[in-house]
């Protein structure tokens, strides 16, 4: 059901927690076009960006980016940036 839980391949509008050097940490505040209705935490790792760039010169805290989910786990949701 769409909306409910982010699925592999999906997209999802994510708001900056914290940035850092190898990644970011994300809230997911949308799957696909609906509101999340549970707090889903992410990880945007620093190959999702490119080896040459840090994390945290792509994305700062308090920025809204949309992503794509890679994998999910237990604790979090692997994201790469669209």
């Amino acid at each position: 059901m769409a909306g409910c839980y982010p699925e592999v391949g999906e997209r999802v509008r994510c708001l900056v927690v914290k940035s850092s050097f190898t990644q970011a940490i994300l809230k997911i505040i949308e799957v696909g076009e609906t509101r999340a209705k549970i707090e889903y935490k992410a990880v945007l790792k620093g190959n999702s960006v490119g080896e040459e760039i840090y994390v945290c010169d792509s994305v700062k805290t308090g920025d809204i980016i949309d992503c794509v989910v890679i994998s999910c786990g237990d604790n979090f949701i692997v994201v790469s940036k669209v």
